[in-house]
């Protein structure tokens, strides 16, 4: 067992990676593998955005004020998962057709990625002009091949539809 420490992109991410390990080490044991899987689990890079703050406002995630300010201003947070835990690290103002192209920029900042591979997702809800931006601006840098997937339950649970997030591996 390996803690991923993420949310259903990441672990994603870190399954397929496993994978990986294990099919280009078949000689080493359990144990073996799971140390060289569990060195990845620093690096898997999470981010979503929630559309609404109606689903982060009922499942407790956000308060009254907080949501009604966000609905106001149209304000969409950018949550990371840092040490599996949800952080609010960033706030993009406008629709997502709009803000989508600095999610991807924001999201690669300061990052030395695997560009091998890139999972993009999306809740049902989300502009199919949303992903198509979004698929672009990742191309644009350098993703050789781009992942995209439906959110799991749980994710659509608290993010509620319109959804759309990024997983990587940094090198």
């Amino acid at each position: 067992m390996v803690d991923s420490l993420n949310v259903s992109g990441g672990l994603g991410s870190l399954a397929l990676k496993a994978w990986e390990v294990i099919q280009e080490n078949p000689q080493d044991s359990a144990a073996e593998l799971v140390r060289k899987i569990q060195l990845y689990v620093a690096k898997i890079r999470m981010s979503f955005i929630p559309d609404t703050m109606e689903y982060l406002l009922a499942g407790g995630r956000v308060s009254n004020a907080a949501a009604l300010t966000a609905t106001v201003l149209r304000l969409k947070p950018r949550i990371d998962i840092v040490e599996g835990k949800l952080i609010a690290t960033k706030k993009y103002r406008g629709s997502m057709q709009k803000i989508v192209s600095r999610f991807v920029e924001d999201f690669m900042e300061g990052k030395n990625f695997d560009l091998k591979k890139v999972h993009a997702f999306y809740s049902q809800g989300t502009d199919p002009l949303v992903m198509e931006r979004l698929k672009s601006q990742l191309i644009e840098h350098g993703f050789k091949e781009i992942v995209i997937g439906t959110l799991g339950c749980v994710m659509t649970v608290h993010g509620g539809p319109g959804v759309v997030g990024l997983s990587a591996i940094e090198l």
